[in-house]
């Protein structure tokens, strides 16, 4: 066992991907148009662009990258040169044996709460290098972790190559900013 010292990333985690959420989008969207078209005299197609609009914007979903989200990656060092992460999900997520499952309220259902912690992965030397390929081992453990609790679970990473940061920099500071607080 591990112990998150010093957090550095947090990343979330998705239930669908950007493709599947829009796709499933476009699916309900097909569902409520044969659903009005059903009491309607016409087809969708032929309702006046007023008419379409209204019906569209009662079908909009909100934008998917802050509105899927189920959980967070907490990823930074232990009090050694390890690094390690901690999984924090939405309580309505955790297996239904679990106690933390309990509460019926959706408020309560709503909370996001830790789940599981990602084990040490070890820096073997002090460079920047190898503080990436120790993150990008705890990324591959908690993709694990993830997959095994609902295989739709997607962990978003940046756009941008996780080597552009100085983990090594990020370190050192985190560690003099703890001793300071």
């Amino acid at each position: 066992m591990s112990i998150l010292r010093y957090p550095l990333l947090s990343f979330p985690i998705h239930h669908y991907s950007y493709k599947e959420y829009y796709e499933r989008h476009v699916l309900y969207v097909e569902k409520e148009k044969k659903w009005v078209e059903k009491g309607s005299p016409g087809s969708f197609d032929e309702f006046s662009e007023g008419a379409k609009f209204m019906w569209e914007e009662t079908w909009w979903w909100p934008p998917w990258k802050f509105n899927d989200i189920v959980g967070y990656l907490e990823v930074g060092m232990d009090i050694g040169r390890s690094f390690t992460g901690d999984i924090y999900l939405k309580r309505k997520y955790f297996p239904r044996d679990q106690r933390e499952r309990r509460f019926k309220s959706t408020k309560r259902n709503n909370e996001i709460i830790y789940y599981s912690e990602i084990n040490r992965k070890p820096v073997r030397q002090n460079t920047n290098e190898a503080y990436v390929e120790a993150l990008e081992n705890v990324l591959v453990e908690a993709r694990k972790k993830l997959k095994k609790r609902n295989r739709k679970f997607r962990l978003w990473l940046p756009p941008f190559d996780l080597k552009l940061i100085n983990f090594v920099e990020a370190h050192l500071q985190a560690m003099e900013r703890d001793v300071d607080d």
